[in-house]
């Protein structure tokens, strides 16, 4: 089995005349945490969404590895905001989107019950979605990504918003099993970025500028050294030159 899980090969995506991804070309590998930075606007959930399969492209191509297919179960996607609905429980929520992955029987009810397991989310399962805290429902919404093992796991900004003890927490979760998949996460937020990817793209106005592995393993060290990176290819982006 080929260890590449997605590979875009110059891919464009427009929208009206503006222009959200131009030529982008990247390959993930299983047990990859490919960090996906830039500036507001910069295509970033494009590019997670034409990965996810939810989004056509204008130009290039698109390959999942191994037995993927997008809306599968080899797939796991939280888009920004973990869209969820408030009125159902947690569990019957996440039950749903296993259903939705095509999820049968009790390997369904398997999955659900590892996934909730997997974020700590038993002892939430009875409540309402609508009550529960931003950090809570991120929670559910990353459950909904990891049911079913995916092969491929896509995260739009799956750490805004949470306060840093939250946050940690998440990146743990990511972390768990990231070994058997390719994972790619998206965010603005550099030392997040540091603390969890071990590879990064730079993206700015569709394109992109840059490609960083951090060097050290200490965190702060590693978010320093990713700033400078990420400051240096803007500025040589916009100043003509070559990152």
């Amino acid at each position: 089995m080929s260890d590449t899980v997605l590979r875009l090969r110059e891919v464009s995506k427009r929208y009206g005349r503006r222009d959200a991804l131009q030529g982008v070309s990247l390959a993930l590998e299983r047990g990859e945490i490919l960090g996906l930075l830039g500036p507001n606007g910069s295509g970033k959930t494009t590019a997670l969404r034409i990965a996810a399969g939810v989004l056509a492209w204008d130009a290039g191509s698109v390959e999942w590895g191994g037995a993927i297919a997008p809306g599968l179960e080899g797939l796991g996607y939280l888009p920004e905001g973990a869209p969820l609905y408030d009125a159902l429980r947690v569990d019957d929520m996440v039950d749903f989107a296993a259903g939705a992955k095509g999820l049968r029987g009790a390997g369904r009810r398997d999955a659900v019950d590892a996934a909730l397991a997997a974020c700590d989310l038993d002892a939430w399962r009875g409540r309402r979605v609508g009550q529960l805290s931003k950090g809570t429902r991120q929670r559910v919404g990353l459950a909904q990504a990891l049911l079913g093992a995916p092969r491929l796991l896509l995260l739009d900004e799956a750490t805004s918003g949470l306060d840093p003890l939250q946050a940690r927490e998440a990146r743990r979760r990511i972390r768990a099993g990231a070994e058997q998949r390719g994972t790619i996460f998206s965010t603005h937020v550099l030392g997040e970025a540091a603390a969890l990817c071990s590879r990064v793209v730079i993206l700015r106005e569709g394109r992109i500028v840059a490609e960083h592995r951090p060097r050290v393993a200490e965190d702060a060290v590693r978010a320093a050294e990713l700033e400078a990176v990420f400051l240096e290819a803007l500025e040589a982006d916009a100043d003509g030159g070559t990152a």
